[in-house]
């Protein structure tokens, strides 16, 4: 009797092989399912697949030589905020927006409704921006390194 629960016990826990591949595939598509969400997501909230080779080609290139004639404004991205957080334009004006990351992190500095994006820069680094609105209203601008305009990292340019 006793070698009958010995053994019963020995087999406690054993699981068939396709259990196993079973519980790894599943665990294997959590993580790239949180991989995706996080990294790969091109599609995300806040418009995260904004840029250089993807924007529409009527898009202002972004440039680092002033251009005259340009209101000239700047926005400077910390962790995680823009500063300032509301910037206010007249439409059929030209803007040339400095961007500056003085944040610890990657940072951009996107206006969706605009058409218009800096590149992903480092901390210390500024990237400028030429756009020119061409009708008034409210937008959005933001930073679309994946979680960061989730933080915060939102801004309005109003334009009359």
């Amino acid at each position: 009797m006793e070698n009958s629960n010995r053994e019963q016990h020995n087999n406690y826990g054993k699981r068939p092989l396709w259990q196993w591949v079973a519980i790894y595939v599943v665990i294997a598509l959590v993580i790239y399912g949180g991989l995706y969400y996080f990294f790969l997501n091109k599609n995300g909230t806040y418009n995260a697949n904004l840029s250089a080779s993807n924007m529409p080609t009527n898009a202002p290139i972004p440039t680092g030589a002033p251009q005259t004639g340009a209101v000239q404004m700047a926005v400077t991205g910390t962790d995680f905020a823009f500063n300032p957080s509301t910037i206010t334009v007249s439409a059929g004006q030209s803007v040339q927006l400095t961007f500056k990351n003085k944040g610890q992190y990657s940072h951009n500095l996107t206006i969706p409704d605009l058409n218009a994006q800096t590149k992903t820069i480092q901390p210390g680094q500024q990237a400028i921006i030429t756009f020119t609105p061409t009708r008034a209203g409210s937008f959005e601008y933001l930073c679309t390194v994946p979680g960061h305009a989730d933080r915060g990292m939102i801004g309005t340019i109003m334009v009359r």
